[in-house]
């Protein structure tokens, strides 16, 4: 920009978005955080020194699950007793097998502060410390985040940039203390 003598209105939306994002990751590597957007109807209620590092509007949202379903089979054989009456012999063997479920959640906004990972839909709001995450793995069309408060959990979100959102929540942290 300086080599050219443009400035940020003059470029176009997405280049400018880039650039910030950008930004705030390379200052997140250097541990300085400074806010970024102003939001006048946040959905979220910040804590005090609590600040919004990025915001991706229209995010999806789903929750990982482990549930469960029973198999099983039978063996025996049907004894007619009299006429219309049979006597089954045999027995049922079965067992509670794991189930992965992919539940959505919902489509919202999505916030990433100094200290939380925000998601707010119509249905549900989530907060997860960057304290409980235990992974944050990029996928081709999503970011899965791993966190622990009771068990664990898996996060799966989707933004208009994954890439870049996953960048910016694995180095959120290092201006938790600014």
């Amino acid at each position: 920009m300086d080599q050219y003598g443009l400035s940020m209105n003059e470029m176009p939306q997405d280049a400018r978005e880039r650039l910030s994002k950008a930004t705030v990751i390379r200052e997140l590597l250097e541990g300085t955080v400074k806010p970024r957007e102003e939001i006048a109807d946040m959905p979220f209620t910040l804590a005090k020194n609590e600040m919004v590092i990025w915001t991706f509007r229209n995010a999806r949202a789903y929750e990982h699950e482990t549930g469960y379903r029973y198999e099983g089979g039978s063996h025996g054989a049907s004894i007619r007793v009299v006429k219309g009456l049979y006597r089954r012999m045999g027995n049922f063997a079965g067992r509670r097998a794991p189930v992965k479920q992919r539940n959505k959640i919902g489509n919202g906004t999505l916030a990433i502060t100094n200290r939380n990972l925000f998601f707010m839909s119509g249905t549900k709001t989530l907060r997860i410390s960057h304290d409980k995450m235990i992974s944050i793995t990029p996928t081709g069309n999503s970011v899965l985040v791993g966190y622990d408060l009771a068990r664990s959990h898996t996060l799966e979100l989707e933004t208009d940039d994954n890439r870049a959102f996953a960048d910016i929540l694995g180095n959120a942290q290092n201006g938790e203390e600014q």
